[in-house]
C-alpha cells in the first residue's frame, strides 16, 4: 500500500501498539482483538474481520469464533473471512450458518510424493541420511527437513555439514551446501539466513550451493522458503503429524518450482494419521478458557457455543481448579482474585503469582520471573554440544541448581545490570538470546503497570536478605501449589492433588 506504518496501516500486539487515529487497516493477535470485545462488546468500530490461519485453532481463537459469531446476530452489517490453507470447511460452513465458500487453488507445481519406510524412533539419523543421499546424487534444488525441535535440529545440522564434508573428501564433484537451522528461539538475523540467496559456489563452479533447512513445523505454513525442490518428512511433531500438516510440509517443495517430499513413514501409515490436529480447547486445561467466559458473563459454560465443545467433564475440572485457585467462589461467580487475574493477559496460576508475590515482599522478582516464562527460551545451545553437561553455557553466577525460575531471575538481573552498548557481546559471551531479553523487559514493565494500574504494590526484595530465594519461591508456590509434588523412598514424584507420577523434565 506504499504507507508509512502506524498510519493507515498499523498492527497491535500484546505489549506494543503501532496504530493511530488514521488507521485503516489494522493487523492484531486474537488476545488483543478479545481485550478490546472486553470494552466495546459489538466492536462497532470494525466492519470486516478476516480471521487468517484460523486451522491453528488457539484457545482464544476459538472463543473469539463464539464471541464474533454472537455478535453478527445483532449486527447485520458486519462481515466476517475465515482463511486457511488446511481449514476443514465444512465445519465452519456449519457453524457460520452455511456462510459462501470461496475455494482458491493455489498455484503449485507437480510435487512427487515418496514413502519410505515405516515410523521409527532412528528418525532423525534417517532424515541426515536421506539429505546427504540427495545433495550427493540429485540435481540442484534446496532441501527442507523437518524435526522436532531445537536440540534435534542443532544436532542434526552439525551432522550433516561434517558427512557433506566427509563426501566432499572422497569425491571432489561434490557441490558445497549451507546447513541452516530454523526455530522460533533463534535470533532473527539466523532467522534471515533462510530467505537469503546461498554463497558462491567454492569447490565446483559447474553447480551452485545447495541450501539445506533443517525446521521446526514453523517452516510449515504462513511462509515460502525460495527454492525448496526437495522434502523430507520424518512425520513428527513431538508426536505423529496430521495429514493436513503432512501435506502442508509436501508443498513446500512445490512453491517455486517441481519438487519431491520424501515421507519417512509408509502410505499405510499417512492413510491412519488424524485428518487434522485435534483443536487445542479439546486437549489443554481449560482454566484460562473458563476465566474469559466467566469475564464476558458466560453463565451456562456448558452452552457456550464452540466449534468443537469441550467435554462436560473438562469443563466441570477447570471449574474446579479456578475454585481451588480462589478465582470462582462456590456458585461459580468471578471473585475480586479472579477479576484480578483478568487483567493480566496470563494463565491464572501466572496471574495469581503476581497478585501473591506483594505480601511475599518481591513484586519486581516475579515480574521478572513471570516475564521470562512468556518469552521464547532465553537460552542458545551452540551447535555440537548435545549433553545437559555442556549445554549449560551460562556464568556459574546465573545458574541456579535448586530452581529454573530462580535461574531465570539470575540471567535477567545481570543482562540489566549490563551497561546498554555491551548488553549484546554479554548475550554472545553468555549464549544468551539478545531480542528475547528485550523482549522479556517489555513485557515485565507491561506487568508491573498493570499492578500499579491495579493498586497491587510494587516492591522488592533486598538481594543480600536471607529469606530473599526463600520469599521468591513462597510468591512462586502460591500460584502454582497444585504442581506440587512430594518424593517417595523409591524415588519417584507423586503430585500432591491427584497422586500423578511424574518426573523432571529432561531439560530442567
Amino acid at each position: 500500500m506504499d504507507v508509512k506504518l502506524n498510519e493507515e496501516v498499523g498492527y497491535k500486539i500484546r505489549f506494543d501498539d503501532r496504530t493511530s487515529e488514521k488507521t485503516i487497516l489494522k493487523y492484531l493477535t486474537d488476545g488483543m482483538l478479545f481485550s478490546e470485545y472486553m470494552s466495546d462488546p459489538l466492536l462497532s468500530k470494525y466492519s470486516v474481520f478476516i480471521l487468517d490461519e484460523a486451522h491453528e485453532r488457539t484457545l482464544i481463537n476459538d472463543i473469539l469464533f463464539g464471541v464474533i459469531k454472537q455478535i453478527m446476530e445483532n449486527r447485520q452489517d458486519l462481515k466476517l473471512v475465515v482463511m486457511s490453507a488446511t481449514l476443514e470447511a465444512e465445519k465452519f460452513y456449519s457453524y457460520f450458518n452455511e456462510a459462501p465458500l470461496i475455494d482458491i487453488p493455489g498455484r503449485l507445481h507437480k510435487v512427487d510424493i515418496i514413502y519410505e519406510g515405516q515410523f521409527k524412533s532412528n528418525y532423525v539419523q534417517r532424515a541426515i541420511d536421506k539429505t546427504i543421499n540427495i545433495h550427493v546424487s540429485e540435481s540442484p534444488g534446496h532441501i527442507l527437513v523437518f524435526l522436532t525441535g531445537e536440540e534435534e535440529i542443532e544436532d542434526a545440522c552439525l551432522k550433516i555439514e561434517q558427512k557433506i564434508q566427509q563426501e566432499q573428501n572422497k569425491n571432489n564433484n561434490i557441490p558445497d551446501a549451507v546447513v541452516i537451522p530454523f526455530y522460533s528461539q533463534q535470533h532473527p538475523d539466523i532467522q534471515q539466513k533462510v530467505f537469503d540467496a546461498p554463497p558462491t559456489q567454492k569447490r565446483n563452479h559447474m553447480q551452485p550451493v545447495r541450501k539445506i533447512v533443517v525446521a521446526t513445523n514453523i517452516a510449515e505454513s504462513s511462509l515460502t522458503i525460495p527454492g525448496i525442490k526437495y522434502v523430507i518428512d520424518p512425520g513428527f511433531n513431538v508426536k505423529p503429524i496430521s495429514q493436513a500438516s503432512a501435506q502442508q510440509r509436501a508443498g513446500r517443495a512445490g512453491r517455486t518450482n517441481p519438487g519431491k517430499c520424501y515421507r519417512l513413514y509408509s502410505e499405510t501409515q499417512y492413510s491412519n494419521l488424524d485428518i487434522s490436529t485435534a483443536p487445542e480447547i479439546l486437549r489443554s486445561n481449560l482454566g484460562f478458557v473458563i476465566l474469559q467466559l466467566c469475564r464476558i458473563g458466560v453463565k451456562d459454560l456448558e452452552k457456550f457455543k464452540f466449534i468443537d465443545q469441550p467435554t462436560n467433564e473438562a469443563i466441570q475440572n477447570a471449574v474446579l481448579e479456578l475454585k481451588t485457585l480462589g478465582a470462582l467462589n462456590d456458585d461459580g461467580v468471578l471473585t475480586d482474585v479472579g477479576k484480578l487475574m483478568n487483567k493480566f493477559p496470563l494463565d491464572p496460576q501466572m496471574a495469581l503469582v503476581l497478585i501473591s508475590a506483594p505480601r511475599f515482599g518481591c513484586s519486581s522478582e516475579c515480574a521478572t520471573i513471570i516475564a521470562m516464562l512468556n518469552v521464547p527460551n532465553c537460552f542458545m545451545r551452540p551447535r555440537g554440544q548435545k549433553d545437559k553437561q555442556n549445554t549449560n553455557t551460562t556464568k556459574p553466577s546465573t545458574l541456579d541448581d535448586k530452581s529454573d525460575h530462580i535461574t531465570l531471575l539470575n540471567v535477567f538481573r545481570e543482562w540489566q545490570n549490563t551497561e546498554n552498548r555491551h548488553k549484546e557481546n554479554w548475550c554472545k559471551d553468555n549464549f544468551i538470546n539478545s531480542n528475547v531479553m528485550i523482549n522479556a523487559e517489555d513485557v515485565r514493565n507491561e506487568l508491573l503497570r498493570i499492578m500499579n494500574r491495579h493498586q497491587l504494590q510494587v516492591n522488592s526484595l533486598d538481594f543480600n536478605s536471607l529469606t530473599y530465594y526463600q520469599s521468591i519461591i513462597r510468591a512462586l508456590s502460591a500460584g502454582f501449589f497444585m504442581q506440587a509434588a512430594y518424593l517417595q523412598t523409591k524415588g519417584n514424584y507423586l503430585t500432591v492433588r491427584d497422586n500423578y507420577l511424574v518426573s523432571f523434565h529432561r531439560s530442567t
